[in-house]
Order: C-alpha cells, then structure tokens, then sequence
C-alpha cells in the first residue's frame, strides 16, 4: 500500500491540529504541534487533551514528509526546530537514544512496526506522531522514560524479531493465543506473527545494506 497524503485528510488535520498545515501536491505536512497529554501507565494508554494534573504541556516544530518513507513504508517525519538535538547536545546523550537517526537527517524514529495499519493522517498523528514527542518532552522534563519500548535502529529490531519468535516458539497452534482472545493460536495470531516476521528480516537486511553503502561512502 502507497500512503500518500489525501485532500481529505486537510480538513481532518486542521480540525485536531490547527497549527499543522498540509500541501497535498507536495505530499508534506508541517507546523507546530502541540500536545497536552498525560501517559496512564495501568491502562497503558496515552490521554490526548488531558486536564491531568500530571499531564505534560509542550511543541514542537515538525515536519511529515510523505515523499519520503521509512523502513516500513510510513513517512518520514522531522523535529526541525532542533529541540531534540539541543537536548542531546547540553545532556550529553546520544541522539540514537533519543529515537533519532543521525545517518537519516536527524528523522524519528517512531518505533512503528508492520502491525500498525495506516488509517490516515490524523490517526498516524495522533497514534504514532504525538506520543514520540510526549516521550521526548517526559525525557526531558523527568529524566526518565514514561514506557518502556523497544531499542533504536539495528538492536530494536533484533529485540522485535526475539519478541516474535518468543510467541511462536514451540507453541502449539491449536492451543489458545497468548493476546486472551480465546480463539487458537493458529486463527488469531499465527498469521500476523509470521507477516510480522518476515517484514522484520526484510527490513533487517535492508538496514544492512544501507549501513553497508554508508560504510562505502565513508571509506571513499
């Protein structure tokens, strides 16, 4: 699937984030983007709009670039005022562990796997945007990490291939999925396990040929 960036979804993106602004013929969205979010670390799940009294308040100037795609298919998308890397610089911490790829132009990475289903600009914003910068902003503000995911570039996705393989290994397919669906292994989660596995080699081999030609060009 080609996930360009539709008229249709203008209208949406200015609805939930009015200071983002959208060119569908160049294929890019950008601006400020606002969060005021709180993580709900029982549930697991990110408040969007939140009047928690613990909820985080911050912006940051970004861009998404649809002409430019990522490992997974999914486009690429910039912090281009330079926050993150001004935080890397005064703090000392590598920007590879801030989710950010110095051999990419500084891009995101947003830690999205093939299980995320594109549903537009919105829902790609508001699923995967936004809680990259919240976990940026809780970084910076508390020194710690709000959730724990996976590692960046090469070991995240050994991490995931291990994650995957823990799930399937020598488990029965008729016995129950381990996702509490109450339906077998083998009609539930089987099939997006193996999918899940063979896009993670793909993109692990890939990334292998890109460090190899990044390894050339430095060697010249």
């Amino acid at each position: 699937m080609d996930i360009v960036l539709k008229d249709e979804d203008i209208e949406k993106v200015r609805d939930v984030f009015p200071q983002l602004n959208c060119e569908v013929r160049n294929g890019r969205i950008w601006g400020t983007l606002d969060l005021c979010c709180w993580y709900d670390s029982s549930s697991r799940e990110l408040e969007h709009n939140s009047q928690h009294r613990e909820a985080i308040y911050d912006s940051y100037e970004i861009e998404i670039k649809f002409d430019k795609k990522d490992l997974f298919g999914f486009p690429k998308v910039y912090e281009t005022s330079g926050r993150i890397l001004r935080f890397s610089t005064d703090s000392e911490v590598d920007l590879e562990d801030l989710h950010v790829d110095k051999n990419d132009c500084n891009s995101c990475c947003l830690g999205i796997f093939p299980e995320y289903r594109w549903q537009g600009a919105v829902d790609f914003i508001l699923k995967k945007v936004v809680p990259f910068f919240y976990w940026q902003s809780y970084r910076r503000i508390k020194g710690q990490e709000p959730w724990e995911g996976h590692a960046h570039g090469d070991r995240g996705i050994e991490d995931a291939l291990a994650l995957v393989s823990r799930r399937g290994k020598g488990r029965n397919r008729n016995a129950l999925c381990y996702c509490n669906s109450g339906k077998k292994y083998k009609k539930c989660c089987d099939q997006q396990d193996s999918i899940l596995r063979s896009s993670l080699l793909k993109v692990k081999m890939d990334r292998r040929k890109l460090n190899t030609n990044h390894s050339d060009k430095d060697s010249r």
